[in-house]
């Protein structure tokens, strides 16, 4: 089961992130992750904006009657999905 826990990064902030080796992006798209070098335990970084484009693809059903009130329910502000948007998503 994946865990919808993954954060900016504390070091270097967004658009990095950091997910442990269950983390959902991880699981489905480890190509997009790279192992931070003595983690322990493991975490990965990856890009928020792979995670958020992730989101908006698992939001869209491509019948557009559907998807916006599904859409309008997770979009925050202009241009910004939240964490927990983006795990509710991916959840």
């Amino acid at each position: 089961m994946a865990s919808f826990q993954a954060t900016d990064d504390p070091q270097t902030g967004a658009p990095d992130a950091v997910g442990g080796p269950r983390e959902f992006l991880y699981l489905v798209a480890p190509q997009s992750c790279v192992p931070v070098p003595g983690s322990a335990p493991p975490v990965w970084r990856f890009s928020r904006w792979d995670y958020t484009w992730l989101s908006f693809s698992r939001c869209s059903s491509g019948d557009p009657q559907i998807d916006l009130p599904l859409l309008d329910s997770v979009f925050y502000g202009t241009h910004t999905l939240t964490w927990a948007a983006m795990h509710s998503i991916a959840a």
